[in-house]
This record gives C-alpha cells, sequence and structure tokens, in this order.
C-alpha cells in the first residue's frame, strides 16, 4: 500500500465563510475571495490592493489592503530647469508636484505595487 499524504495543518480562516485556510494564503478556494495577507480584511472590487515588492519581506508578492500599505505623500523638488522653463513659457514659478507612494507593513520598504 502506498503512504498516506500528510494533511495540511490550517491555522486560518477564513474572513467571510469561516473555512480554513493555509496562513500564507490570501485567497479562500470555496467562496472564492480575496483577503488581506497581513489582516485577513476581506478586499472587494474597488478596495485599494497593494503587493510588496522588495524579496526579502514576509509579505513579499502577497496582497495587503490599503490599511496594511502605508500611504506616503512624497513632494519632489522642482529642479533648475522646470524653473527656466517656467520664466521663459508660464512667466510664473512651477509648484512642486507630490507623488503619493506606499509604504509596506511588513518590511518598511516603498517599493509597494498599486494593483
Amino acid at each position: 500500500m502506498g503512504k498516506k499524504k500528510a494533511s495540511p495543518t490550517y491555522a486560518a480562516k477564513c474572513p467571510a465563510c469561516g473555512s480554513a485556510v493555509n496562513p500564507g494564503s490570501y485567497r479562500c478556494v470555496r467562496c472564492k475571495i480575496y483577503f488581506c495577507a497581513r489582516c485577513g480584511m476581506h478586499l472587494r472590487k474597488g478596495d485599494g490592493e497593494y503587493r510588496c515588492q522588495t524579496p526579502e519581506c514576509p509579505y513579499f508578492g502577497r496582497i495587503v489592503c490599503a490599511r496594511c500599505a502605508q500611504r506616503q505623500d512624497v513632494t519632489e523638488p522642482v529642479t533648475w530647469l522646470a524653473h527656466l522653463l517656467y520664466a521663459l513659457i508660464a512667466q510664473r514659478p512651477p509648484t512642486p508636484t507630490t507623488i503619493i507612494k506606499y509604504r509596506c507593513y511588513g518590511c518598511g520598504g516603498d517599493n509597494v505595487e498599486s494593483l
């Protein structure tokens, strides 16, 4: 007779249906929903979904919610070239550009991709 495969141990539950899921997973195979890999919040269409792209991070490649990806508004300085172009063309000073970045809660890196 063949050996029996060891059944996987499930320590986490789906936030929607309560069925057992693998702790490293972010999708329930029973009810087909996605949830945050960090806090377990149910992710619906239109919710912000983010994925850390830092290989050393415990959440690398896993989907996290907007609460677990910390938003940062980064203001980029205006370059001398922009000052020159605005002075010649627009005849007014340029305004600094604000870029929205997200920081991973797991590793603290800012290499987070918005899905």
